[in-house]
């Protein structure tokens, strides 16, 4: 009996079937690479984005915290304001605002104090 021989060899003289699965396997270590690659690029651009989106949720944060003291200042002087309309026609209320900005009645004299200076030697 003779031996059985393979039907195609190719040109290194091993039989087609290894040839294939020596480039099969040679291909899918190139695809696990290709992969492998793909993946830690992936990574790193959602690190990136992760970042990129924490420093602009940070810039908001304080940028709305930086609104909410302006707000915050409006209402008070709308506050302020809102006393001077209510009590506009209070004769007491605007002799203490003028008072406040320094006027006097003509019959007046005005006394000015200085405060002795704090002394810094215990």
């Amino acid at each position: 009996m003779s031996a059985v021989r393979p039907r195609y060899v190719d040109a290194s003289g091993e039989p087609e079937v290894r040839a294939r699965s020596r480039r099969m396997a040679a291909t899918a270590r190139g695809a696990h690479r290709v992969l492998l690659v793909l993946a830690l690029v992936g990574s790193v651009h959602a690190l990136f984005l992760l970042g990129v989106e924490t420093w602009r949720f940070v810039g908001e944060r304080h940028a709305v915290a930086r609104l909410q003291g302006q707000v915050d200042d409006l209402q008070g002087q709308a506050q302020r304001l809102q006393q001077v309309i209510d009590h506009g026609n209070d004769p007491v209320y605007r002799e203490e605002l003028a008072r406040r900005q320094g006027f006097m009645y003509p019959d007046e004299q005005r006394a000015v104090t200085q405060q002795p200076p704090a002394s810094s030697a215990p």
